[in-house]
């Protein structure tokens, strides 16, 4: 009874109830699209996907390769941001909305050359096993558990450094010779602040906008850093500007580069955005309550990798008179997308809706151009923190940075914003 005939019984047993999974997941998905999915498509070709697919999952010995087909299928719609998440990617999808994950504390962003893309760290939380190890902003990340680093995709790249990893990096830093090094890097519990903040004076007045809400007073401004977006974001944020408001900021530089709250820096009732779904037809989204901020003159830095809810942050309060943007033109993602939980466990997004800006400006696969160039880092300061620094060294880290530099000139030239 224990012999090879039984063991080929059980593994086949096994190989079918894991394709009746799979099978299940691929109809919750090809359903979810049929129902939600904002963009055209023909229905008729859908349907063929999920005729070709069931065919497919027949032929597949593994879970993993049952959800490699269906993430086959949506990949036919042609949108990226609509994908499906097994299990252990969907925990770390998960685990990103909170402040408490399990991490290396890297993060990466890809750039290109005329020799091709490549990933450059972007990120390094303090405190962290990538911290530890050496690894810092700037550094070039070659491979992840064998894998050339430039071909991962963002989903994939941030569910293996939810895991303990092997890494390849080069080391770019000044005065730093360009040596390879290969590393294993331990995931472990982390306590990301979603929200870093400073008060900095501000400087010689520049020129950036014409409808840039300034102050003459040459006073303190606020600097207030979003690092993710969370369940705790909106708390931080609102801490934060109470905070920098005791200490006498009447303006403030809101940082979004490197993202992948609105209520708290718009007044009640402005429109932040407006918002289509499949019918086409865009309706406007209201700010529900007075934030802190509201009133307060402001800049918004942003880059290329100021993307989807930040960049539409960003757009909202440049369309609406509220602020100028500083840095280098946005990611371009203006579509939001439905999450689903699904049977198994997996994670299931689908793009369901369109956003643009209050002055009904495109967002998606366009982006926004800044009032002002400026060629920026990949966010604010070296690292994500897993505790803040101390405010001087916070400050005089900030005022190295160009861009920031910019923001503080420019809310020391004009009048200020109207109400």
């Amino acid at each position: 009874m224990n012999g090879p005939s039984y063991a080929s019984a059980v593994s086949l047993s096994t190989d079918l109830k894991g394709q009746d999974v799979v099978r299940e997941t691929l109809h919750e998905a090809w359903e979810a699209v049929d129902e939600k999915f904002v963009d055209p498509y023909s229905k008729e070709a859908w349907s063929e996907a999920l005729q070709e697919s069931l065919a497919k999952i027949s032929h597949t010995a593994t879970k993993e390769e049952g959800y490699d087909v269906i993430q086959h299928m949506l990949a036919t719609l042609g949108d990226r941001y609509t994908r499906l998440l097994p299990p252990s990617q969907a925990r770390a999808f998960e685990a990103d909305t909170t402040g408490q994950v399990v991490h290396v504390g890297l993060q990466a962003q890809r750039a290109e050359t005329e020799a091709g893309p490549f990933m450059r760290v972007s990120f390094v939380l303090t405190g962290s096993p990538a911290h530890e190890a050496g690894l810092r902003v700037g550094d070039i990340l070659h491979t992840v558990n064998g894998l050339p680093a430039a071909t991962l995709d963002r989903t994939d790249l941030t569910a293996m450094l939810h895991q303990s990893v092997h890494v390849e990096v080069q080391q770019s830093r000044p005065q730093v010779p360009m040596a390879m090094r290969n590393l294993y890097l331990t995931a472990r519990p982390v306590e990301v602040y979603p929200v870093i903040h400073s008060l900095l004076p501000r400087q010689t007045p520049i020129s950036c906008s014409p409808n840039l809400p300034l102050v003459e007073d040459g006073g303190l401004t606020g600097y207030l850093a979003i690092q993710s977006f969370g369940t705790n974001t909106a708390h931080d944020t609102s801490a934060a500007i109470a905070k920098l408001q005791a200490e006498g900021a009447s303006a403030f530089i809101l940082d979004l580069r490197g993202l992948d709250v609105a209520g708290l820096l718009r007044h009640q009732n402005d429109v932040f955005c407006y918002v289509a779904h499949r019918d086409g037809v865009y309706h406007p989204i209201f700010v529900e309550s007075e934030g802190p901020a509201a009133a307060s003159p402001m800049v918004v830095l942003v880059n290329g990798g100021t993307a989807s809810t930040s960049e539409l942050l960003a757009g909202s309060l440049h369309a609406g008179g509220r602020a100028a943007t500083i840095g280098e033109h946005t990611f371009g993602k203006g579509r939001t997308q439905k999450v689903l939980q699904l049977h198994d466990k997996s994670t299931l997004l689908v793009s369901n809706s369109l956003v643009t800006t209050p002055a009904l400006e495109r967002i998606d696969k366009v982006g926004l151009e800044p009032d002002r160039l400026c060629k920026t880092g990949s966010g604010p300061a070296d690292a994500l923190k897993t505790e803040p620094l101390e405010p001087d060294t916070l400050a005089k880290d900030l005022q190295a940075d160009q861009c920031v530099r910019m923001a503080l000139q420019a809310l020391s030239s004009a009048s200020p914003p109207r109400a």
